[in-house]
């Protein structure tokens, strides 16, 4: 679990003026109860960050502190090599997007932009230039005159962003920014923040607790849980190597069982109920004989009628298939009593019928060890 001062997400103090963001050791707590544990995670330049977890894991909570919008309990935070722990939102140098856009409705389109731009005391000629810029970086130049209740709701998040890029903050924070639009819309949007931020290069913290939003738009996710993190990585490092049961659960849908460890060197060989074993992919964390759960993706699975090569392979029987489009779902009920869900492209030749037998199939690589679930 990444928490605390592990390496994948802690920097020493001598190099926090190399990161866009340190957060060092920061807390939140009202009373007794924690908001947010000790907290310790970086940003590099340009880097798009997301915070995602479930209600209450604290995300928004370590949002709100990075922005100034509340005092931590314990900790620093650095933003450019700065100590900015104590200065108010305004002096901190970022920009923030909300999912209500916060739009003023009085004001047209340019007004609404060019509205931080006057609160610096920009000439008027500088202003008619940056704002006319980022419009035409959103892709809106034609809207500038209109006022927000003109505009669609992802053309009013794409003005929300014009505002907050305008004055090129060092960060930019998003606070759920999507979760009022329809699906469609939503990604959408999605490919055109992704689009901004490898165009402007902007250094962008998100939060979101959709998790596809945050595995198509991240170069990494901080995933939170219970006021802390729990893993720290890339998309592909939180799919296809999480390191615990929750990170495992919460990216995509997974077959979670348990195990014992029998051999541990340059494969794994996991024991399973009823004698079965396979291989996995090694682990250090864990050594012989010791008990503990294992995590295989559905579409890592192959559901056949015939038992193919030696491998990990377990015989069962086909409970039920979900038709689902383009994807097809299969549960099996294995002799070992477990049920597996494999997922597989929908394919004219159909899936093997209910109640018939079937071997399900993987390939060792695709095994991941977890610590073992608590009672």
């Amino acid at each position: 679990m990444a928490t605390g001062k592990s390496p994948e997400n802690y920097t020493s103090p001598e190099n926090k003026s190399l990161k866009k963001l340190s957060i060092v050791d920061v807390s939140k707590r009202y009373g007794d109860v924690a908001a947010l544990d000790s907290t310790d995670l970086d940003m590099a330049e340009g880097e798009f960050l997301t915070l995602l977890g479930p209600s209450g894991s604290g995300k928004t909570t370590l949002l709100s502190i990075v922005a100034g919008l509340i005092s931590p309990t314990t900790g620093e935070v650095w933003i450019d090599g700065h100590c900015s722990t104590r200065l108010p939102p305004f002096k901190r140098g970022i920009g923030m997007v909300f999912q209500n856009y916060a739009l003023f409705p009085h004001l047209t389109v340019f007004e609404n932009i060019a509205f931080p731009l006057h609160m610096r005391r920009l000439p008027a000629v500088e202003v008619e230039h940056e704002v006319r810029r980022v419009l035409d970086i959103v892709k809106l130049p034609q809207v500038a005159d209109r006022f927000p209740r003109e505009l669609s709701g992802g053309q009013q998040q794409r003005i929300a962003l014009a505002r907050c890029i305008v004055y090129s903050p060092s960060i930019v924070l998003m606070d759920e920014p999507l979760g009022a639009l329809d699906k469609n819309l939503r990604d959408h949007m999605q490919m055109e923040i992704k689009r901004l931020h490898t165009e402007i290069g902007i250094t962008v913290l998100y939060v979101t607790h959709d998790q596809e939003e945050a595995l198509a738009m991240s170069d990494r996710i901080c995933l939170m849980n219970n006021a802390r993190i729990e893993q720290v990585g890339t998309p592909d490092d939180l799919y296809f190597r999480p390191r615990s049961i929750f990170a495992a659960s919460f990216l995509g849908e997974s077959n979670i069982l348990d195990g014992v460890v029998r051999t541990m060197g340059e494969k794994a060989v996991i024991s399973v109920r009823a004698g079965a074993t396979f291989e996995a992919r090694p682990d250090a964390r864990f050594k012989a004989e010791e008990r503990l759960s294992w995590m295989v993706r559905p579409e890592s699975l192959r559901v056949t009628r015939d038992a193919g090569p030696p491998g990990n392979t377990l015989r069962g029987r086909l409970q039920d298939v979900v038709f689902a489009g383009g994807v097809t779902k299969i549960h099996v009920r294995t002799d070992q009593g477990e049920t597996l869900v494999a997922k597989q492209l929908t394919t004219a030749n159909g899936v093997p019928n209910q109640g018939e037998e079937v071997f399900v199939s993987w390939s060792g690589e695709d095994t991941v060890l977890l610590p073992a679930a608590t009672p």
